[in-house]
């Protein structure tokens, strides 16, 4: 039953609402794969899951889906990639990344190649062009 009620909550949510209540809850929240979209998220929330990230380096293992925007946010793909590299994500599938510049694209065709999961990447620049990438491709 948890599992259907973590379908219709975000990963904050998830960790804010069940982490720590009991250890059958903890065991239950270490095993499910993340999707993280910050897109609407505001900037409190963000840089709490990121805090509990770097306090909990396993929860990375768990990210299946990453959606950052810097697009009506702080930066925030700035912000976190200042504490992350995405090659820490080992079992990220998907990424999505909207309002980044060239010095990001530079940074992802270093770090996409080393991410072994990865199968999709959306990439949204500045300008206005989208673009999918297979991480073979970047």
């Amino acid at each position: 039953m948890l599992f259907a009620c973590f379908d219709h909550l975000t990963a904050y949510e998830i960790y804010e609402s069940f982490s720590k209540l009991n250890t059958r809850c903890d065991d239950l929240i270490d095993n499910i794969g993340l999707y993280l979209d910050f897109t609407n998220t505001s900037k409190t929330k963000f840089d709490k899951f990121c805090l509990k990230l770097l306090s909990n380096p396993r929860i990375k293992d768990q990210i299946r889906c990453l959606k950052l925007s810097n697009n009506f946010t702080c930066k925030q793909i700035d912000a976190f990639l200042s504490f992350f590299s995405l090659d820490e994500f080992s079992h990220l599938r998907l990424l999505s990344l909207s309002g980044i510049n060239d010095n990001h694209l530079k940074m992802l065709k270093s770090t996409l190649s080393s991410t072994s999961q990865l199968s999709a990447v959306y990439l949204e620049s500045q300008n206005s062009m989208n673009e999918i990438f297979s991480p073979t491709n970047v």
